[in-house]
């Protein structure tokens, strides 16, 4: 649940007996629970070796079904050589690889 809301009561030990209740609302906030998933398992593509510069190669894709901040995907290379990365560019929003 998004929300939960308790009741709590104090009582003394009077005579008479003196109690108090207030009410506690508890906010449950998302936790960064649920991996990302690609929309395909595998990317594949072939590119003509004499394509312009600027060529977008393939968009990739992925959700995340977390809420909020934890649910917003990015895209980063990871492991890539230096010349593959003067080759090819990753918009960080859109998962466009040109």
């Amino acid at each position: 649940k998004k929300e939960v809301t308790l009741i709590l009561t104090a009582v003394d030990g009077g005579t008479p007996p003196r109690s108090g209740t207030v009410a506690i609302h508890v906010t449950v906030l998302d936790a960064n629970d649920n991996a990302p998933v690609f929309s395909q398992a595998i990317y594949k593509v072939s590119l003509p070796e004499n394509s312009p510069t600027d060529t977008v190669v393939v968009r990739v894709s992925a959700t995340d079904a977390d809420e909020g901040q934890n649910g917003e995907v990015t895209y980063e290379f990871n492991r890539i050589s230096d010349k593959a990365k003067n080759l090819f560019s990753l918009d960080s929003n859109t998962g466009v690889i040109r």
